[in-house]
Formats: structure tokens, C-alpha cells, sequence
């Protein structure tokens, strides 16, 4: 059974830690098949998807923890980029402060054609300005029109599980929750192909033994709340 993102949604209220694990689960998953679609072609079986699984463990773990903590490392920079518009330092980030550090970004002159600079107008500055303030403020969760420290900390966990990446580093975190069936906190090539063939059952919904085209689009397409 598929969980919706509106599922998720739901869940993300009453229980926050369980839709939370949910997303990471999803997240590993697509990158498992999406991995598995670059490397063999689609569609293609479990033995092929397999086999490319294996060179690709090889791959990471020769890595070793050169890039670990790499979710930790992208809240900390979505919070530290909150905070730079916390102007009066007090923890909280109010829509007020918002509208005075995005001032400056809003009236950007606009590059003409011509390639010459030409000021916005007021409208212009107030549509842009409009923009960047409704995305800064999806994570005032309680649309009090302040962004508490309690809000800029999930919404940077939210954030930093919603950027795309290339690689899985066995050693995050993450990965390790995952795909660590046997709770030795190291990803074996036995518990990462394990993690595969379950991500390859999942896409797989017809049941034939076979990740076709139409199968795998759902998990290789770019989406915000899934990725890795």
C-alpha cells in the first residue's frame, strides 16, 4: 500500500517522529531504484538490478565516512541561513524581520534585454517581495506570524531531507536506520541488496518481476519530499 503525501501530511500532525521515518524510508527507496534505472535501463529485472546494486556498494563503501553527517550538516545550513534574518538575535524570526532582510534581494535592479539594469518598480518589489516571504514562511507552523526556534528546526530537517542528492553515504544517520537490519550501526552488502530488493518489490506493482518505464517514473522524477 502507498502512502500519500496528504497521508504523510496527516501523519506529520499527530504523530511527527512515525511520518518522519516514513519519509526516510520513501527517500532511501527512491534512491535505491533510482539508482538501479540509471545503471541497468528500464525496465529491467531483479537479477540485473542486483548486479548493479552490488558495484555500486563497492562504490560507497570504498568511500568509507569521507562524507558522513551529511543530513546534520544541511540542517545546520538551512538553520544558519534562517537565523542570518533573526535580526534581533532573540531565536525567533518574525515576518517583520523577514520583510526587512528580503528587502534588499526584492529590489534587485531587473536585467533588461538590452543586458542594462533597470529598477523595478513597486509592484515589481512587492510581487517578489510577496514570493520570497510566503516561501520563508511555511515554516511557521502555527501561522502566528513568527517563526520560533522549535519551527526553524523541523522545517530545516523537512528541508534537508527534501534536497535531491547523488550519492548515499552509508554512514549517515539515515542509511543506517534504514537498511541496518541487524543494529551493528554498519550497512553490510547483504543489508544494502536486502534494502534493494525491497525497494525493487515496492516499484514493482504489477507483480511480474520487472521495474517497466511507467513503474520506476514515480521514484526516479524529482519531488521535493523524497530524495536522497
Amino acid at each position: 500500500m502507498k502512502i500519500t503525501r496528504l497521508a504523510l501530511l496527516l501523519l506529520s500532525v499527530a504523530f511527527p517522529a512515525l511520518a518522519s521515518a516514513q519519509e526516510e524510508k520513501v527517500a532511501v527507496q527512491d534512491w535505491l531504484i533510482r539508482q538501479m534505472a540509471t545503471g541497468t535501463g528500464l525496465p529491467f529485472t531483479i537479477a540485473a538490478a542486483e548486479a548493479r546494486m552490488r558495484s555500486i556498494y563497492a562504490v560507497i563503501a570504498a568511500q568509507g565516512a569521507t562524507n558522513r553527517n551529511v543530513l546534520p550538516r544541511a540542517r545546520a545550513q538551512h538553520i544558519a541561513k534562517m537565523l542570518e534574518k533573526d535580526l534581533d538575535n532573540d531565536g525567533n524570526v518574525t515576518s517583520a524581520e523577514l520583510v526587512e532582510a528580503l528587502g534588499p534581494q526584492a529590489s534587485k535592479p531587473l536585467n533588461a534585454v538590452s543586458g542594462v539594469n533597470i529598477a523595478p518598480t513597486k509592484e515589481q518589489v512587492d510581487s517578489v517581495l510577496s514570493q520570497l516571504l510566503a516561501k520563508e514562511l511555511a515554516a511557521d507552523r502555527n501561522g502566528d506570524g513568527t517563526i520560533d526556534f522549535a519551527e526553524i528546526r523541523q522545517h530545516a530537517h523537512e528541508r534537508s531531507l527534501g534536497r535531491r542528492r547523488t550519492q548515499l553515504n552509508l554512514g549517515d544517520p539515515t542509511a543506517i536506520r534504514i537498511l541496518d537490519t541487524s543494529g551493528d550501526k554498519i550497512v553490510s552488502e547483504a543489508e544494502f541488496l536486502a534494502g534493494a530488493r525491497q525497494a525493487f518489490a515496492s516499484a514493482d506493482t504489477n507483480k511480474d518481476g520487472s521495474i517497466s518505464r511507467d513503474e520506476a517514473m514515480p521514484h526516479v522524477v524529482p519531488r521535493f519530499e523524497r530524495t536522497f
